[in-house]
This record gives structure tokens, C-alpha cells and sequence, in this order.
């Protein structure tokens, strides 16, 4: 692939009547730089979405007059402030009404910096393979945040009634954090066979679950998952059905609501639930499939492992490997603590709003 083809949309200064799509004369909306591209089907194009407006839609982006990107010729939509990828956020908005895309079988689409919002009772995003999500904030439905399966890293998924992200097979989620609002999540991520969850942020309350596995051959590990005194789990793999769930080095604090689990594994064939550290849950582990604990022991704390989870800082406490030796303190053939990769979890999951990310677990905006 290479150089992509720019076009520039400005939803608070541009013109679908008279631009033309370049930075000097934008068009107004996506949906025109869509239904007027003549689509690059050598390197793909990126649609540039100005930040300072908000495009407001009054039915879901299609790219039918588009075309179908490929995996060498993507379409790319990319918030910019002043110039391409300057890190500015572009904001679509479902207007109350719709979704912001609802193409399931549509693949190679790519959003960066961007903000979908206020998509009523609708899925924000759908989506088919080879999905990319970077760094944009996903919010405010009584409906799910993201249909997909793909990539989805960097991102502050909130306000969304049933699942944030609910990932199609092979699928990579990490450094996102999740939060409860107005509207909470039945879950806040839902995997699917052969996926990866790592290094997110999950904060909840309510009835709300953290990450519940479907499918067989996931890893679920080093994610902060933390519940107000929630009477939802924090990982649930809870079918017999999904066979070799790892879940390992995740952190998962507050589930002490009535029926409140930290970690449930009802799966089949060599589940690995090892080196966890659990908090105030009214059940901390709950094992009733097939464990291969090898690998080692869950902790319980006697304290909560995060400097002030209620506050937002979710900074691990000093000395937490001294506090609970059963984490690994190297990881065979790296260098690097297990309290290192904590901290990494606890520190660099980001969120999207206004382009700042987590330091110390608080939004830098």
C-alpha cells in the first residue's frame, strides 16, 4: 500500500453544495465524500473529518456509491484539527436516531481519532473483518457501542446500555477503558473464538460483567476490571462449550454486591485462571469447569490494589509484589516486574475524549 488519497470534510465549515473535498474547500459530511469519491483501489483513501463540529446524521454512513475497500486500499476516517493526523477529533453523531455505520459485511474500515455518539437505542458502530478502531470515543446508546471483528486499541468506550465491544473472531482488544454512565453495559466487552483481551480499563457498577468469553482459544490477561459493588463478574467464561480460556495477571476489585463474582470458569479442556489478584468480591474465583492451574495461584487481597479505583486512579499500590508473592515477579525470557505490566495496564489505557490519554489512571485531556 501506499500514499493514501486525502479528501477533507469540515462539519461546521465545509460545503457539500460548493467544495470539493480539499483542506481549503471541505465538504460538509462524510456521507458526501463517500457518495463522492472515486475510490482508490490501489492504495485507498482517507476521508479527514474536522474537529469543532459535529457531522449529524439522519441515516447510517453507507458505502454503496463508495465501493468496497480491500486490505490493500482501505477507507479511512481520521479526525485532524489543522492538518492530516494532527491528532484532532473528528465527531459523527447518530442525531438521537440511527447507528453511526450499520454494515456488518463491510470490511477494511479504519477509524482514528474519531468520536461516534448519540445513536439512540442503535448499535454506534457495525461492521464486518479487518476492522480498525484507534483512539476514538465510542458513547451514549441504549443499544451496543461496536460490532465487529478486528483491532480495537486506545479507545473510551461509555454511556452504552449493552455491550461495548462485542468482537467477531480473532479479534484484538487492548489499552481501551470502559465506563459506566447514565446508561451501564450488560458487559463491557464480549469476545469471540481465537481473541485477545489485554491491558483495558473497566470500571462498572450495577449488574454489569467486565469481559465475558465466548469461544474457544482466548486470552484474557493484565486487564483492571473494577465494579462499585456490583453484582455482575468481572471475566465470566460460563459455557461449558468454550474450551482453552487463559485467564491470567488481570486485576478484578469490588464485584461484592450479592451473587458478585470475580472470576467465573465453567469451560472445557484445560481453562488456565492463574496469578489473578482479587478484592472485595463476594466470590473471588468460581471454577466449576476443567482448570489447569500450573501456571500457578490466584491472590486474594487485603486491601484494594489500586490507589483510588472510586476516583478514577487506578494506579496499582506500592509494593504490590511484596504484598502478594504468588504474581510471577519476571516473565520467562523478558526482563520486565509483573507490577511493571500492572502499571503499564493501569497507566496507558486511554481515552479518546478531546485526544488525552489515561496517566495514572486519570483522563488527560
Amino acid at each position: 500500500m501506499g500514499a493514501l488519497t486525502n479528501y477533507y470534510t469540515d462539519p461546521a465549515g465545509g460545503s457539500d453544495i460548493t467544495g470539493n473535498g480539499t483542506i481549503g474547500n471541505p465538504w460538509a459530511t462524510v456521507q458526501k465524500a463517500l457518495n463522492t469519491i472515486t475510490r482508490d483501489a490501489t492504495n485507498g483513501d482517507q476521508i479527514n473529518v474536522k474537529a469543532g463540529g459535529t457531522d449529524a446524521l439522519v441515516a447510517a454512513l453507507t458505502w454503496a456509491t463508495y465501493g468496497t475497500p480491500t486490505e490493500t486500499a482501505p477507507c479511512i476516517l481520521r479526525g485532524y484539527t489543522s492538518v492530516a493526523n494532527d491528532g484532532g477529533i473528528g465527531v459523527v453523531s447518530g442525531n438521537g436516531l440511527v447507528a453511526c455505520i450499520n454494515s456488518g459485511s463491510l470490511a477494511q474500515i479504519k477509524l482514528i481519532d474519531m468520536r461516534f455518539t448519540n445513536c439512540g437505542s442503535a448499535t454506534i458502530l457495525t461492521l464486518g473483518a479487518g476492522t480498525l478502531v484507534v483512539n476514538c470515543e465510542i458513547d451514549t446508546t441504549t443499544g451496543s457501542g461496536i460490532s465487529a471483528a478486528g483491532g480495537f486499541f486506545n479507545n473510551f468506550i461509555h454511556n452504552i446500555s449493552t455491550t461495548g465491544i462485542a468482537a467477531g473472531a480473532s479479534s484484538r482488544i487492548a489499552f481501551n477503558t470502559f465506563r459506566n454512565s447514565t446508561n451501564d453495559f450488560t458487559q463491557a466487552i464480549s469476545t469471540n473464538q481465537t481473541s485477545a483481551v489485554l491491558f483495558n480499563i473497566i470500571d462498572l457498577d450495577g449488574a454489569s460483567h467486565g469481559i465475558l468469553i465466548n469461544g474457544d482459544n482466548t486470552l484474557t490477561m493484565l486487564n483492571s476490571v473494577f465494579s462499585n459493588g456490583g453484582t455482575g463478574t468481572g471475566i465470566r467464561n460460563a459455557s461449558t462449550g468454550d474450551q482453552n480460556a487463559a485467564i491470567m495477571n488481570n486485576t478484578v476489585e469490588g464485584f461484592s454486591g450479592s451473587g458478585g463474582i470475580g472470576i467465573l470458569a465453567a469451560g472445557t479442556n484445560s481453562d488456565i485462571v492463574a496469578y489473578n489478584l482479587l478484592y472485595n468480591n463476594a466470590t473471588n474465583v468460581s471454577i466449576t469447569g476443567d482448570e489447569n492451574s500450573g501456571l500457578g495461584n490466584n491472590s486474594t487481597a487485603g486491601s484494594s490494589p489500586f490507589i483510588n479505583a472510586g476516583s478514577d486512579d487506578f494506579d496499582p499500590i506500592a509494593g504490590l509484589l511484596a504484598l502478594y508473592p504468588s504474581y510471577p515477579t519476571t516473565w520467562k525470557s523478558y526482563g520486565s516486574t509483573q507490577q511493571n505490566l500492572i502499571r503499564m495496564a493501569a497507566q496507558y489505557a486511554a481515552s479518546a475524549a478531546g485526544g488525552g490519554p489515561l496517566i495514572g489512571g486519570r483522563l488527560v485531556k
